[in-house]
């Protein structure tokens, strides 16, 4: 856990994940991508470092000027659980209110933004981390999506059935219900080993 690691070790995990940041970041620049999603926990806390702070925005910048369209939710580490801790809002605010970043945040619901891309009419949709659900709930589950688009694409923060961390006790998304949703494809936070599904011609793509 980030508390109980030693300062060189944790030096070493911040440089690992910085080095993991940058090559996201250059892989979208180097592929001329038309968007970069980030599904959540961005940080590993509401109140990160400065140092990781400034590495964002100066990553943010280069995404910005590429004219690459920048898109994130908060997670379960980077989402304060309630609204008087921190404000109630998460570190990446910082970024939607310098218009580097768009923040999706539906409360509950999933928020989307439409964005053209090459000719196509594409909806960006997130639902992050709730930290009021129960263990058993399925946060999809009383969702719905009702958006005019020629590709849907939403992302998430919470395990998925049949991947999920063991004995974890929490809200998972039921892959039946991940298989009718009105989504092209999802891309889904929290659990950090990548796993990439097709649920009845439904992408799910675990990043990792």
């Amino acid at each position: 856990y980030y508390d109980r690691l030693a300062p060189r070790a944790l030096e070493t995990r911040r440089a690992w994940l910085r080095a993991g940041w940058e090559a996201a970041v250059a892989c979208a620049l180097d592929e001329g991508a038309h968007l970069f999603l980030q599904a959540g926990d961005l940080f590993d806390t509401p109140e990160p470092r400065n140092a990781e702070r400034v590495a964002v925005a100066e990553a943010l910048a280069r995404l910005d000027a590429a004219v690459i369209g920048c898109y994130a939710i908060g997670g379960n580490h980077d989402t304060p659980r309630q609204r008087t801790d921190y404000g109630g809002t998460s570190p990446q605010a910082v970024y939607a209110g310098l218009g580097r970043l768009e923040l999706l945040q539906g409360h509950g619901r999933i928020a989307t933004r439409l964005r053209a891309v090459n000719g196509w009419r594409v909806a960006i949709g997130g639902l992050g981390w709730n930290p009021a659900l129960p263990p058993t709930a399925d946060p999809l589950a009383d969702q719905d999506w009702d958006v005019d688009a020629d590709l849907r694409l939403l992302m998430l923060h919470h395990s998925i059935e049949g991947h999920i961390y063991p004995g974890a006790n929490e809200p998972r998304l039921a892959q039946a219900t991940l298989a009718r949703f009105p989504a092209d494809a999802f891309f889904v936070g929290h659990v950090h080993h990548h796993a990439r599904l097709t649920l009845d011609g439904r992408l799910v793509v675990v990043p990792g």
